[in-house]
């Protein structure tokens, strides 16, 4: 259980815009650095779920432009990859400008990449004098190899030990339970500040959400038929920010597992509903660690990306965490999470754009039916489909699904988009 700040501390990061563009941004930004000149021409090389993330969500501080070409060409201009994945704070509009002629003259160039990890993103950049390259690969921000004019600079070298530490590192929900309830915020002062990013980032995303006409304002649209129910707010809060995000706008997220949608799923229902019924402070955060944890733990075996939605796992872990302020106790929490699973398993993720609000919606209404259900003692049972003996198998299994099951289903998505996009 010590491992699980750290864990909490690598994965909630702040990221502006979907972190599939930031992140295309980012290796070019190492690239761009390297290379120290203007860029005369700029080649992408992407694995098909980056690209299918990427491919339609507005990209923030871009002036409303959508997909991989403007996040490569901004982050190639801007070469600061220190600012991790808020890159395209620095965009100007004379970079902006520049930006636009170069994909105005097909300057910018993107490659399928294959027999790659699924996330995995190589940027060439070459100037006048030289030819510079980075990759990313495995997590949003992993640089693993630099090269400058043939000649490798950096190359990330993953020992078995390394390899392991990104294995799973979270074995099972008591034992997440137990360090939600047990860990000591006066002796971890900067995990409690890290919930309390999470709430002020995720929450100011949300009510701009609200208040201004993003995307399909499913948001707004869910509060304004919510009727002054709690439950239904939440989950408005949560689509709220989606809506926002997916349409550009550059205020940062606290994330999880990589994404900000899943960020923002996991945690504002939790902390919407906790501060609305005035539960203790303490206990929300603790209720956040909970939720957090929840969410990364099903993505350890579903992989950061994938065909399977990562709303629905997030939309678990948030319900667990609103039963967790609801005073319940393990066998609601894993009833819950078991309940969720059972029946929003099945949800496709085909990349980031402004439906992503309305499966975030889907996937919290079903956990919170789900709990309403655990607390009736009402649970889905062993062998009704993929739910197994208790919760950590059935999160397994959908892990598999994910994992295995659902690779040529990933393959299928991301051949109608290319030929949408093509047509």
């Amino acid at each position: 259980m010590s491992d699980y700040k750290k864990i909490l501390l690598e994965e909630l990061i702040l990221a502006l815009g979907c972190t599939e563009p930031i992140a295309i941004a980012l290796t070019a930004a190492h690239a761009g650095e390297l290379a120290g000149e203007q860029p005369e021409s700029i080649d992408v090389y992407a694995s098909g779920s980056v690209i299918k993330n990427a491919n339609s969500v507005y990209v923030p501080n871009s002036g409303g432009l959508q997909g991989v070409h403007i996040s490569a060409a901004l982050g190639a201009l801007i070469a600061k990859p220190e600012l991790q994945l808020r890159v395209l704070e620095k965009a100007t509009d004379e970079i902006r400008q520049q930006a636009k002629k170069l994909i105005d003259e097909k300057k910018v160039v993107l490659h399928p990449a294959k027999d790659v990890d699924n996330l995995y993103i190589r940027v060439d950049i070459k100037t006048k004098n030289h030819l510079a390259s980075a990759v990313i690969s495995k997590a949003h921000t992993r640089l693993t190899k630099k090269e400058l004019d043939g000649k490798t600079l950096f190359l990330l070298e993953e020992t078995d030990e390394q390899a392991e530490e990104h294995g799973e590192r979270l074995t099972d929900l008591h034992s997440i339970l137990h360090y939600a309830n047990t860990v000591s915020f006066e002796e971890n002062p900067d995990l409690k500040a890290l919930m309390e990013q999470q709430i002020d980032t995720n929450m100011a995303i949300a009510r701009q959400g609200l208040e201004g006409e993003w995307g399909q304002q499913v948001g707004r649209t869910l509060m304004e038929l919510a009727g002054g129910n709690l439950e239904r707010e939440a989950i408005a809060m949560a689509a709220a920010g989606s809506d926002a995000r997916m349409s550009g706008c550059d205020m940062p997220v606290t994330i999880n597992s990589g994404s900000g949608n899943q960020g923002m799923t996991t945690s504002n229902p939790v902390i919407y509903y906790g501060q609305k019924t005035n539960v203790a402070h303490e206990k929300l955060l603790r209720a956040m660690i909970l939720a957090n944890l929840v969410a990364l733990y099903q993505k350890q075996f579903i992989g950061k990306l994938s065909a399977f939605c990562g709303a629905v796992s997030a939309g678990a872990a948030a319900g667990s965490g609103i039963a967790y302020l609801k005073g319940h106790d393990e066998t609601v929490i894993a009833n819950t999470i078991t309940n969720t699973l059972a029946v929003s398993g099945g949800i496709v993720c085909d990349g980031a754009k402004g439906s992503c609000a309305l499966k975030i919606a889907t996937s919290l209404q079903n956990a919170v039916v789900g709990l309403h259900m655990a607390e009736r003692g009402q649970v889905f049972q062993p062998g009704d489909g993929i739910v197994g003996n208790n919760v950590d198998e059935t999160i397994r299994n959908i892990g598999r699904i994910a994992a295995e099951g659902m690779v040529s289903t990933d393959h299928t998505i991301l051949n109608i988009m290319t030929h949408q996009a093509n047509a």
